[in-house]
């Protein structure tokens, strides 16, 4: 294995090919450079493929043309000079001379619309400052909600019509958990990002399977020094919260480096009503369980990241990047009271993660780097039965702890083949050594300790992969890759071959048909991979499960877009041994157990359409609709099994109002709704909410106050319901997801920023 990953070495560093880059210059008949001057880059049948601005120097680029024509025409228009058009290659580096015009002109008033969406290397592409630019929008994240088909659900981003979708920078994946990458994209302006590519089925050379949004950071800057952006939110649940953040860049000919700093105090309201009818085979009787649990639970946390871009020379770069991140405490506290027990559980946790990435890259096509990891989790709980009058009975003390170390190699190559094929392909090493383990101390039960587990577990996968890309023409392109990965943990390894395909027809820009066809492979935390256990109270607990396995998923989308801003997706998505976490009434003991487990599959077909449009000058509005019919089929779940499918609907409903231009202030308000739907053996309910927000830009576009106020009625949380072959009960979560927040930020310095690769955690904690 050693001599074949070095043969890819060998033969990625040997490699030569050029990367095609469309730049040049502008200047006037004196040679001055003319700026602001928009570039446009047409087909020689003046077909439109994108645009660009001179910057005040003159010049101009295409960064995204590695699949440009062999010729093409570029335009210039200025409203001081006159328009001009030229014929160009990408390997040509253009000086264009334009005429100055005089101008006499009354009151001209003129109306444009920009395009919602561009299709670029088989992507989608939306303008993030664009979309954004009249929402009541104060960061990444949320301008990420603004992309049609992107909601948000129980902490995820979901994009209708894809299994999962995962999240890149700058063509490279995150390695940041769900959880953690929120909060960074939380305290990220949405300044820093370019735009957002939309691919449902990703290319194999991005590292990612299934569905993906590439975003793309600024990484030019007009000044040079230090630039920043302060921000400061408050917001109110339940309880008070609260964040600050701080970003600080300086940029160079040679250098760009940035620093990011914020710290985050999260406190909720947190409960559940459960009612079991449970039944025990033993005895052959039914036991009503009542259990009404509520708690609260805060912790503090701080993000810390610093980047090092240095530029080599134009086409060679190194990047470096730090992140850290750090919880110092974490507490919880929850009462349940019911017809059986009495418990009190207070949990106090702290956790620490380091990473490091390097990474080089240069225009040639070749890219090399390696991130390292580690992550470091510990837990201290303490369950306490007592009595009706708070006398204690008995005690349960719970240590748990977990150590993670994880190492990932890459290396790419992407050459450029005659008549206009594009080749790329590479490797990818991920190694990763987890240790778990689990101390019980009991008041009364001197035989806990049996209970005691500790374990370490390897896991490795290798995953090589190669893809073409072509453009038939201007109207045709089709890009295909295919990876093969070998995957080990423990006991487990596995070979898959994971296929990628897709094809993009250009009818006009009125009228593009997207095909894609993508696999993705989905892990189980390595928590869950435990022989563990997690009391929630007397009744209730949490188990591991070793036997877990990863899933496959094959996925195909059909999308039609309308004068670039409609847009309607048929989609369809198959998942082999999908696993998901239920609730299970165990029939030898009087015990709810909530557990992850492997089903047969999990398939779902529908269609998403998307529709924006506006009421005069005023209101900008967007009508979603997604409708789809869902399959789960288990044939071993637990003792029992099942196969149900029903239809869901799914309709939002977005308005911007433009209240006034000067002063800058926006307001939106948005209505969703999600009719009844299942998950395994649950039935749950439907679920509505209603968000409002207002946003006031001044001191010349530096400052942004924004007021929001999310699920203002507090009904966006599904009532759950079981009645399947035994089982009965049913769970009412309280929910704390009413949420109010001011925020204030305010940029400094010229702030042009750039985004860092996030950290992968998505698999630790418990």
């Amino acid at each position: 294995m050693r001599s074949f990953f070095v043969s890819i070495v060998l033969t990625l560093f040997v490699a030569q090919s050029y990367a095609q880059i469309v730049s040049g210059k502008v200047v006037d008949e004196s040679n001055k450079a003319v700026d602001y001057a928009t570039v446009i880059m047409l087909t020689t049948d003046s077909i439109y493929i994108d645009a660009t601005v001179t910057t005040n120097l003159g010049e101009f680029t295409f960064t995204a043309t590695n699949k440009s024509p062999d010729s093409f025409l570029l335009r210039v228009d200025h409203l001081l000079y006159e328009s001009k058009v030229v014929s160009s290659t990408p390997q040509e580096y253009d000086t264009i001379v334009v005429n100055s015009k005089t101008l006499e002109v009354g009151e001209v008033i003129v109306k444009g619309e920009r395009p919602l969406v561009k299709v670029e290397s088989g992507g989608l592409v939306y303008d993030l400052e664009q979309i954004s630019e009249n929402k009541v929008v104060s960061n990444a994240y949320e301008s990420l909600l603004q992309i049609p088909g992107v909601r948000e659900q129980g902490g995820a981003l979901l994009l209708a019509g894809a299994n999962q979708v995962t999240i890149i920078l700058d063509g490279r994946p995150t390695t940041m958990s769900n959880e953690n990458l929120i909060s960074i994209l939380k305290n990220t302006p949405v300044s820093k990002i370019e735009k957002a590519e939309v691919m449902y089925s990703a290319p194999a050379k991005f590292h990612v399977k299934g569905a993906a949004i590439n975003i793309v950071t600024k990484s030019k800057f007009k000044t040079e020094g230090i630039q920043g952006e302060v921000t400061g939110t408050y917001g109110r649940q339940h309880y008070d919260d609260g964040g600050a953040s701080m970003t600080l860049l300086y940029s160079s000919d040679k250098i760009t480096t940035d620093l990011l700093y914020s710290v985050n105090y999260n406190k909720i309201k947190d409960g559940m009503d459960l009612l079991s009818n449970h039944f025990l085979a033993q005895t052959n009787d039914t036991i009503y369980v009542e259990q009404y649990n509520i708690g609260v639970k805060e912790r503090v946390s701080h993000n810390i990241r610093y980047g090092l871009d240095y530029h080599i020379s134009e086409n060679k770069k190194i990047n470096i990047t730090y992140t850290g991140i750090f919880t110092p405490w974490s507490d919880a506290a929850e009462r349940s009271n019911g017809s059986m027990y009495n418990s009190v559980n207070n949990h106090t946790s702290d956790s620490k993660m380091h990473n490091i990435d390097v990474s080089y890259s240069s225009t040639s096509g070749f890219r090399v780097g390696g991130n390292y990891t580690s992550y470091k989790f510990g837990s201290v709980q303490n369950l306490s039965d007592v009595t009706d009058n708070s006398t204690l009975v008995d005690e349960l003390l719970t240590s748990s702890s977990q150590s993670i170390d994880k190492l990932q190699l890459f290396i790419d190559k992407e050459h450029s083949l005659p008549k206009g094929w594009e080749l790329n392909y590479g490797a990818l090493f991920n190694y990763a050594w987890n240790s778990n383990s689990q101390e019980f101390t009991s008041s009364t039960n001197t035989n806990i300790s049996d209970s005691n587990s500790s374990s370490s577990l390897k896991e490795s996968s290798y995953n090589i992969y190669a893809g073409v890309e072509k453009n038939f023409s201007e109207k045709l392109s089709t890009s295909l890759s295919v990876a093969g990965e070998y995957y080990n943990i423990g006991e487990f390894d596995r070979w898959s071959v994971l296929p990628s395909a897709q094809l993009t027809y250009v009818a006009s820009p009125n009228h593009i048909v997207q095909w894609g066809l993508s696999s993705n492979k989905l892990y189980p935390s390595y928590w869950e991979l435990q022989e563990s256990v997690s009391y929630f109270n007397k009744y209730s607990e949490l188990r591991g499960n070793p036997l877990l396995v990863p899933s496959l998923n094959y996925s195909s989308q059909l999308s039609y877009i309308f004068k670039q801003k409609y847009i309607a997706t048929l989609y369809y998505s198959y998942t082999h041994d999908s696993f998901e976490q239920l609730a299970y009434q165990s029939p030898d003991q009087l015990v709810f157990v909530f557990q992850t487990q492997n089903w047969d599959y999990m398939q779902t077909v529908g269609v998403n359409v998307d529709i924006p449009f506006n009421i005069g000058d005023v209101v900008s509005s967007t009508l979603t609709l997604n409708g789809y019919n869902t399959v789960n089929k288990s044939d071993e779940f637990h003792d029992i099994s099942f196969n149900r499918s029903k239809w869901v609907g799914y309709t939002k409903l977005n308005n911007s109002f433009n209240i006034s231009s000067k002063p800058n202030i926006k307001f939106e308000f948005s209505a969703y709704y999600i009719s009844k739907s299942i998950q395994g053996i649950y039935d749950l309910g439907a679920m509505w909410g209603v968000d409002a927000g207002a946003k006031w830009v001044f001191a010349g576009d530096r400052a942004t106050l924004s007021i929001k106020a999310n699920d203002l009625f507090a009904s966006f949380t599904p009532k759950i319901s079981v009645n399947h072959q035994g089982q009965n009960f049913k769970m009412n979560i309280l929910p704390d997801s009413r949420y109010g927040s001011i925020t204030l930020s305010y940029k400094f310095g010229g702030y042009k920023a750039k985004e860092r690769k996030e950290v992968n955690t998505s698999r630790f904690g418990q």
